[in-house]
């Protein structure tokens, strides 16, 4: 019974990790980036990377200010996200299918002492999900396409002086891509699956410094990740020449994901109210392609090339304790978009984006109840061409909104 209740926390952190991993997290987000890292994070707009009140989601945000946690706590929560957009193909439109996506995370943090605390996460970072009708114009481009990823990121924090805290930890992804195309000329009607799954694992550093008892800076710096993954491809349905030629079987698909570099600055004149402004530089320049190696050929070995360029994201937010109970936060982010003109394509059908976010803190003794709302929208993008096997028509991505919606329970032992 001892032992149950010194091990009682590790246990619940396991179990909330066994039910968020059963909701692989994916959506549509600047490229295909995610930040919806927990519900109190969303409603500040991101703005915890050099917060002086760090919680457990401070694995995601910044871990360095996790050194400023005195006890254990887990946290665990999901974010559901439903997008929408409208494709313009030749002048017709076509709305993308309606769907929701849940993002899930879960932390668990450990102080060893006063200067080293430990932390576990788990979190989503890239995500992508568009889907069309079966039989849309572009289909032979894609109709359907789902990137889904979780990572889990041990963690320390190291508290160096009164000042100065150090965040290291590892990043441990696992993705799956599914693509599906519907080929109909020329005598064949078929659909064209292709799948893949693989690990990435990648690394962070981080710190947090702290001016005086107002005022701290962040930086959170995470390195490339290179993701390898192998599948299959299949089809069905009626093959005529050449298509009849492709054979299924074992496939890879590999690219990089990029590193990212955050730098934020917190004032908390009070004990009541925070506020944060930071920015993310993500090179996406190093998601230059997505290589397919097919076991057998044809269909031949293919690179699709992005020529992403590299962007920022500039967010602002705050917290206010208007009771001892309540909290209200609020906040807003630019976001751009990386794809050049010239290489747009149906999968990310998006232009630079803005959000505005609020939400509610509860709390009760140990037991904490995080609600968040925020709503996207991003600039139309309009008269590009897209390359498709049988055609290249004008397109335009017009009316991409989201709403998102989330909710975390923490509790601190």
């Amino acid at each position: 019974m001892r032992m149950w209740r010194r091990f009682w926390p590790a246990w619940l952190f396991t179990c909330m990790i066994i039910c968020v991993l059963a909701v692989p997290g994916v959506v549509r987000a600047a490229g295909f980036a995610l930040y919806e890292y927990s519900a109190r994070g969303n409603a500040m707009g991101g703005a915890l990377a050099a917060t002086q009140r760090p919680d457990a989601s401070a694995i995601a945000f910044n871990p360095a200010t996790l050194a400023l946690m005195t006890k254990p706590q887990a946290m665990a929560g999901v974010t559901f996200i439903t997008p929408s957009a409208t494709v313009e193909r030749n002048g017709v439109g076509q709305k993308l299918k309606d769907q929701t996506f849940a993002v899930p995370h879960a932390y668990y943090v450990q102080p060893v002492n006063e200067d080293v605390v430990l932390g576990v996460g788990e979190f989503t970072r890239f995500g992508l999900g568009t889907k069309y009708p079966y039989d849309w114009a572009g289909a032979a481009k894609m109709y359907d396409v789902l990137f889904e990823s979780y990572s889990v990121a041990p963690t320390v924090a190291f508290r160096c002086s009164d000042a100065l805290s150090i965040g290291v930890g590892l990043e441990i992804m696992k993705a799956s891509v599914d693509i599906w195309r519907h080929i109909a000329f020329g005598g064949s009607d078929f659909d064209m699956h292709m799948q893949s799954e693989g690990v990435a694992i990648g690394a962070n550093i981080s710190a947090l410094y702290k001016f005086n008892e107002e005022w701290a800076a962040g930086l959170v710096i995470r390195t490339p990740m290179d993701l390898y993954g192998s599948g299959s491809v299949s089809y069905s349905g009626a093959r005529a020449a050449p298509f009849n030629a492709y054979q299924e079987g074992g496939m890879s698909m590999t690219t990089t994901l990029p590193d990212s570099y955050t730098l934020a600055v917190s004032w908390t004149p009070n004990e009541r109210f925070s506020m944060e402004a930071g920015a993310t530089f993500t090179r996406w320049e190093q998601y230059n392609n997505f290589n397919y190696d097919f076991d057998n050929n044809p269909p031949a070995d293919t690179t699709d090339w992005k020529y992403w360029r590299n962007v920022w994201r500039l967010n602002v937010g705050l917290e206010y304790w208007a009771m001892d109970w309540l909290a209200l936060r609020a906040g807003y982010v630019w976001d751009q978009e990386p794809i050049r003109d010239g290489h747009e394509d149906y999968m990310v059908t998006a232009n630079d984006r803005q959000l505005v976010t609020g939400g509610l803190g509860f709390k009760w003794d140990d037991l904490t109840l995080d609600l968040s709302y925020q709503y996207l929208w991003a600039r139309d993008r309009d008269n590009f061409a897209i390359s498709e096997p049988f055609a290249t028509p004008n397109v335009s991505f017009k009316n991409n909104r989201t709403h998102l919606i989330g909710a975390t329970v923490g509790y601190t032992f």
